[in-house]
């Protein structure tokens, strides 16, 4: 299952560059399939805490939100960008975010 995740992970640049959908299209497209898969898998485990669910929905929406904001801009760089480049700047965004972090506290 493992091997399977960083497959399909390592080759998301160079299929969304070759998609001529647009980069909220392919995110929608990759959540509709990833949120059915999920919801299988939490029916076949037996379900979930729904008492958690209630009482963190709200962090739960903006993490969502949040993210999907990060997978649109993504997917826009594979586009403008090379896939190596526009990885390398997806990877190095949170050490620059650290580092502005701790220079202005």
């Amino acid at each position: 299952m493992y091997l399977l995740a960083l497959l399909i992970f390592g080759t998301n640049g160079i299929l969304a560059s070759f998609i001529s959908l647009g980069s909220s299209q392919i995110v929608l497209m990759r959540t509709w399939i990833g949120g059915a898969i999920l919801t299988c898998l939490v029916f076949i485990k037996g379900g979930f805490d729904k008492a958690h669910v209630c009482k963190e929905w709200i962090w739960l929406m903006l993490g969502g939100i949040l993210l999907a904001m990060n997978w649109i801009l993504l997917f826009e760089v594979y586009k403008l960008l090379n896939v190596s480049l526009a990885t390398l700047i997806y990877y190095v965004g949170p050490i620059l975010v650290i580092v502005l972090t701790y220079s202005f506290s």
